[in-house]
């Protein structure tokens, strides 16, 4: 049996919070747009790294790499 530890990473909410970064940051963007972008920025990376901490931890485990 295949264990698959990536798991989907939801790419459409990813997607999205993509864009709202990049229309804050388009030149002539929204006053309101840094802050919208930072928010977007956070949630992202807490997303992926909760999604692959399983993931990750499994790997460095199997390729020796807790021990450098």
């Amino acid at each position: 049996m295949h264990l698959d530890r990536f798991p989907t990473t939801h790419a459409t909410w990813i997607e999205a919070q993509l864009t709202i970064i990049d229309d804050a940051e388009a030149p002539g963007g929204e006053p309101t747009g840094a802050a919208r972008a930072s928010s977007a920025r956070d949630a992202l990376r807490r997303h992926v790294m909760e999604r692959y901490t399983d993931a990750l931890g499994a790997y460095v485990s199997a390729t020796g790499l807790r021990a450098s």
